[in-house]
Formats: C-alpha cells, structure tokens, sequence
C-alpha cells in the first residue's frame, strides 16, 4: 500500500503569498492616507468657507445699521461719519446703531466700527463710547479671517451724473459709477452727512480666490 504524501507550500510560492500580501496591504495604506488627507483638505474649505460667510454677514450687519454721525476722537480732531477706501488713512470706518443692550445699561445704542487688514489677518474692532477723550483707549478687536491678501473697497455714492440708468442694479454692476474712497466730511462738515448707496467689498483669501459682495445701505 502506497504511503500518502502531505503536499504544502514551497518556499517560493509562500514568498510570494507573503509579497502580494504586502503590496495589497501598501495600497490599502496609501488608499486610506488620501482618503484622510482629502478629509482634512475637504474640513479646511468648509471651514474657510464659513469663516468667510460669517465675515460677510457681520459686515452686512454693520452696514444696515449705519449711521450719518461723525465722531471726535481721541486727539479731539473730528472724524467723519463714513470713511474707507484706497486714498484713506483707515481701510473703512464708520458709526453704527442697534447696539443690543440686554441688561437695560443707560448708554447710547450706537457704536464705533473699524475693519482692518493686518499682515494677512482681518479685524473688527469696535468702541462703545463714540466721542472718545481718551486717544488711548482700546477698541474691542476680533479676527473675523486669516490668509487675507487684499480688500478693496468702492463706494456708490448718492449723486450721480444726469446720465445714470435708472435701475440700481445697473448701477452696482457698472464701475464707472463707483469711487474707490469715500468720506462723509468731503461732503459736508455737518454731523448728518450724506452716506453713500451702497459699498461693495471684494476680498481676496489666499487658496481661495476673490470673493465680492455689494451691500446696499439704507
């Protein structure tokens, strides 16, 4: 009678068992390595996009809420009620209403408003107190976005040429209309000045292009 004879593997063939074993578990790796970078990519932009959102629904706030009041600062030298732009000392500026007030204080519902773009970073700063004796006194300050490269500002001001379109649209859509500076003082040196139309902002964030909005004021 025969003897029967266990077959196993070879050396070789459990080699290669062993290296297609390993390749296969190298692309799963590398397969789940991208999966997680894109996932960290995908919560970044989302991220970016509603930091950016939320930069331009505070602004939107400010500006509906905008006020012709022009204010004395800190150096007893008067400051217009809106001022921003290209041939400006301040990026934009200007006096605001509706300050929520929940506990009742006795103090003015207006506020002081600031934007400021500082080595890439994009501020609202604030003060409560409009008519400022003290040149020292520091505004409430918050980083609304980061990786900002510019922010251009025009304004659409309120007389126009006898030429203009009719439809306000039109306007906001044809530059030839907007200034790129704007201050309420050049107007008139009352403390009731003329504000413009509208504003619009075009942000520029690094690894996410321009962004541009126009916000009609009231």
């Amino acid at each position: 009678m025969e003897d029967k004879i266990s077959k196993g593997f070879t050396l070789i063939e459990l080699l290669l068992a062993l290296s297609i074993s390993a390749l296969v578990a190298v692309l799963a790796f590398a397969g789940i390595d991208s999966a997680i970078d894109s996932s960290s990519l995908l919560q970044v932009r989302v991220r970016q996009l509603s930091d950016l959102q939320r930069t331009l629904n505070i602004m939107e706030e400010d500006l509906l809420q905008i006020r012709p009041r022009a204010i004395t600062n800190g150096f007893n030298s008067r400051e217009a009620a809106l001022r921003g732009g290209m041939y400006q000392d301040v990026l934009l500026e200007f006096t605001r209403g509706g300050l929520d007030n929940p506990l009742q204080i006795r103090r003015s519902e207006l506020q002081r408003v600031r934007y400021v773009l500082d080595a890439g970073n994009f501020w609202r700063q604030s003060w409560t107190v409009l008519d400022r004796a003290d040149v020292d006194l520091e505004p409430q300050s918050v980083l609304l976005l980061e990786n900002v490269d510019a922010v251009e500002l025009e304004f659409l001001p309120q007389k126009l040429t006898t030429n203009m379109p009719p439809d306000y649209y039109m306007l906001a859509s044809n530059s030839a209309y907007w200034e790129q500076d704007f201050n309420s003082m050049s107007i008139g040196a009352s403390e009731v000045a003329q504000l413009p139309m509208a504003v619009r902002v075009n942000l520029s964030v690094t690894d996410f292009g321009q962004v541009e909005r126009v916000f009609e004021l009231p």
